[in-house]
């Protein structure tokens, strides 16, 4: 169950704020994160990263972490590079929605 709070930040049940999709790729820019390629199959590459949560609530600062990924289809790739390891901000198009 997700509710909204009076700072309009998502929080689910176990009071764990839940990231928006503009909250994660504000902080893809702030923190400048490094993807890292999983695997490819059957014509996808899988991207992972590592993202800090850092909220301001009233009760105070709230650190966490979370995994975020990217599912690239090869048919999107054209002839850019994608390497291995890349700045996750480059892969922001082909976020998967983890809510």
């Amino acid at each position: 169950m997700v509710t909204r709070n009076y700072y309009n930040c998502e929080w689910n049940k176990n009071k764990k704020h839940i990231m928006t999709t503009n909250e994660i790729k504000k902080n893809f820019y702030k923190e400048n994160p490094t993807a890292y390629l999983r695997y490819i199959r059957m014509g996808i590459a899988y991207y992972y990263v590592e993202l800090n949560d850092i909220s301001n609530v009233k009760s105070g600062d709230i650190y966490s972490s979370a995994i975020h990924e990217f599912e690239v289809p090869c048919d999107d790739m054209g002839n850019a590079d994608f390497e291995p390891k890349m700045p996750a901000k480059h892969l922001l198009r082909w976020l998967v929605n983890n809510e």
